[in-house]
């Protein structure tokens, strides 16, 4: 995929209590869905660490929500 767009990573992965997103600057939202597709968290401000502690362990979706409306979703582990 032939894109100007620097691919997001989040890190650490698996995470305990705080992820954080390597570039936010074209973030308008972040939604933090779990495994069977409840949205457990929203982000409509989101800065660059997220503060999680509160999600049971497993895996789940962040969902980044793009200002150009696109979306990108990377899977994280929470221990």
């Amino acid at each position: 995929v032939a894109s100007n767009d620097k691919e997001i990573k989040i890190y650490p992965n698996p995470f305990v209590d705080v992820l954080n997103i390597s570039d936010i600057n074209n973030v308008k939202s972040i939604s933090i869905v779990d495994i069977s597709g409840r949205l457990v968290k929203t982000f409509d401000k989101p800065s660059s660490t997220l503060y999680l502690g509160e999600l049971n362990s497993g895996m789940y979706l962040v969902v980044l929500n793009m200002k150009d409306g696109s979306k990108q979703t990377i899977k994280a582990i929470k221990r």
